[in-house]
């Protein structure tokens, strides 16, 4: 179904983005931040965004792992739970490296359990801490999305 008037379309965008900042465990100040915008700014928009440009709903799509099309589409399948996929892409990439969870969460700087509960999808992550897991797991952070 599309979207049957500018509002529409704007509101769908303001719901979605509020959705994936939440599953991100992103504030509205993070969100912010990583687009050189203030949390006032980012409340505005969430709020409401009729005005919105092209330019910076792609823009806030992108710093929240997405396209526009893909927030704009109302017939795209519901995504697969996205922190219970990134626990499993970190298992898996962990034990591809022969590590168990104690030295994967010293490469971090962090303990075990907090590991565990990564891997079993009881603990959603920030990405700074994607970007950390990355680095650790020497691969590109997307690598742990998809």
């Amino acid at each position: 179904m599309v979207p049957s008037s500018m509002q529409d379309l704007a509101q769908l965008f303001v719901t979605e983005m509020r959705r994936r900042r939440q599953a991100m465990g992103l504030s509205q100040q993070a969100l912010g931040d990583m687009l050189g915008l203030d949390r006032n700014t980012i409340s505005r928009i969430e709020r409401g965004a009729p005005n919105l440009s092209l330019l910076n709903a792609a823009e806030i799509a992108t710093a929240l792992g997405t396209s526009l099309s893909a927030m704009l589409d109302e017939r795209a399948k519901p995504e697969p739970d996205e922190v219970q996929a990134f626990g499993s892409r970190v298992r898996e990439r962990r034990t591809a490296k022969g590590w168990n969870q104690r030295e994967l969460a010293e490469r971090i700087g962090v303990d075990r359990n907090w590991v565990s509960a990564i891997e079993s999808g009881r603990q959603n992550v920030s990405l700074q801490t994607l970007r950390k897991f990355a680095d650790a797991l020497s691969v590109a952070p997307t690598d742990l999305l998809r």
